[in-house]
């Protein structure tokens, strides 16, 4: 099902880029049934909340993040909410597990920030 799914939007981005020189490839993401996912962010007024980025920090605290094979971006919704996240040490746990945590900005919910490697999945 996921295949079917992701051939579907494969076949739409090409109709839609109209360029045959640039070949798009979703499935070849799919690893043992599963789709692989190389590079997450958390950002935005909405994803970079100080609850959301308090319960990532805890995640990846207890559990094995795969950090490594996968990037992860966190950019907290406002200055303020940086600032509480460094006083309560969410920041350092994050930094610890791998993750890069970048400034405050309006940018990353419409694609102004960090991108997948070439042929990576986010």
């Amino acid at each position: 099902m996921l295949r079917i799914f992701l051939k579907k939007v494969e076949k739409e981005a090409s109709r839609q880029i109209e360029n045959p020189n640039l070949s798009l490839s979703l499935t070849d993401k799919i690893d043992n049934g599963r789709l692989r996912v190389n590079h997450g962010v958390i950002a935005g007024c909405a994803g970079g909340t100080f609850d959301n980025i308090v319960a990532a920090a805890q995640i990846l605290k207890t559990n094995n993040s795969g950090i490594g094979e996968f990037s992860l971006s966190v950019y907290p919704g406002s200055q303020p909410i940086k600032m509480e996240l460094l006083a309560n040490g969410s920041l350092c746990d994050l930094m610890t597990a791998g993750a890069t945590v970048r400034t405050a900005f309006c940018g990353p919910c419409f694609g102004a920030c960090d991108t997948p490697a070439n042929t990576a999945s986010a």
